[in-house]
């Protein structure tokens, strides 16, 4: 019975994957061979391990060993990488030995907050979701879907930023209750 749904970003949030302008440097200076293609993120050779040593963050790494040891909760590394890079985001898990129950890529054009509103259905127990993500437009894909989150269903989204962790959503939500509370007692007063 799954009762905790988290989901983690590959580049820039649980791993240490090169951007493109650096990339390109390292790649050429480690094969000899100037980078074949301009786009970097669509490219398998981005995730060549034979050119780059692609290591998760250690703050992330503990955070996800400490959410899978958690019961009743199920993990997945959610990632706009294109489907026909899985093979190279697998033997990247797997050399470092993480072990996600799901690696979900962009087949398709939902975001990444549409996509985890089809395990809400799928785990009819959820209790929490927690997602972790570096960038700000897919952090605004979850926030988009915060309202479609059941009531019952802790929704925590965390921003990481150069392995530092913190949590958003729930930050966010306190100051709406507070500043909702704030104008009942000033609508009180009033009265």
């Amino acid at each position: 019975m799954i009762k905790r749904l988290i989901c983690i970003d590959f580049d820039k949030c649980l791993f240490q994957t090169p951007e493109s302008e650096e990339g390109k440097l390292i790649y050429q200076e480690k094969t000899g061979q100037q980078y074949p293609y301009l786009g970097w993120w669509s490219k398998p050779e981005s995730l060549d391990m034979n050119v780059f040593d692609i290591k998760p963050y250690p703050s992330m790494l503990k955070q996800f060993n400490l959410e899978q040891s958690k019961p009743n909760t199920h993990i997945i590394i959610l990632t706009n990488r294109r489907e026909f890079l899985r093979p190279q985001v697998q033997a990247i898990l797997d050399a470092n030995n993480i072990q996600a129950d799901e690696l979900v890529m962009a087949n398709d054009q939902r975001t990444k907050g549409e996509k985890i509103l089809d395990y809400i259905n799928e785990f009819p127990d959820l209790e929490e979701i927690c997602v972790y993500d570096d960038q700000e437009d897919q952090i605004q894909t979850y926030v988009n879907i915060s309202s479609k989150i059941p009531k019952n269903i802790l929704f925590n989204i965390y921003r990481v930023n150069n392995d530092k962790i913190s949590l958003m959503e729930r930050e966010n939500k306190l100051i709406s209750i507070i500043n909702e509370e704030i104008l009942k007692i000033s609508i009180y007063n009033k009265i």
